[in-house]
């Protein structure tokens, strides 16, 4: 049995490691590709792809999140930093309170750097509400946030995706209130 559980276990890494180049590829070739993501691994690689390519092309960032959550985020404080300093226009708007961010590093970085490019609603939105836009074609939008199924794309093409996450975003920026420091 134990045998059978290593083996999953490489069988899971060796899984990790292919969807974290199939991503990097997608992210380097501008790749039209739409790129579903099912899981927190998921979500870490194609949001940590998403601030690189920011960084990359100095595009804007637009981030809608339930709470930032560690799972997901904890690991990303540097290259959201990298992509403040490449000056990528950065807008997160967060749905819960600022008390439950406190500690989290992600939202400590971006509140000490860009205090201003962060805000919150303090309620939580339906499915949809989860997504990322970079500059005009690379976005992750989730379609169900308690499973993090969602899908991603670093060059919307068609066209047809990034300026309903544009609208959407705009629309919860103007909701959302700044965070008291």
């Amino acid at each position: 049995m134990k045998d059978h559980s290593r083996s999953l276990a490489r069988m899971r890494l060796a899984l990790a490691a292919t969807y974290r180049t199939y991503v990097e590829r997608c992210r380097k070739a501008q790749a039209t590709t739409m790129i579903p993501n099912s899981s927190v691994g998921h979500a870490a690689v194609v949001i940590a792809n998403l601030l690189e390519h920011a960084a990359e092309t100095h595009g804007s960032i637009r981030l809608v999140s339930g709470e930032l959550a560690q799972e997901v985020y904890g690991e990303l404080t540097p290259l959201v930093r990298k992509a403040l300093k490449a000056n990528c226009d950065l807008k997160v708007v967060v749905h819960c309170e600022h008390d439950r961010l406190i500690d989290n590093p992600f939202f400590e970085a971006v509140r000490a750097e860009a205090p201003k490019s962060i805000r919150s609603l303090g309620v939580d939105l339906d499915a949809g509400t989860h997504f990322m836009l970079v500059g005009d074609g690379a976005y992750r939008v989730e379609v169900d946030d308690r499973t993090r199924k969602a899908s991603a794309c670093f060059n919307d093409q068609s066209g047809l995706v990034t300026p309903i996450l544009q609208a959407k975003f705009d629309k919860v920026w103007e909701m959302a209130r700044e965070m008291a420091p």
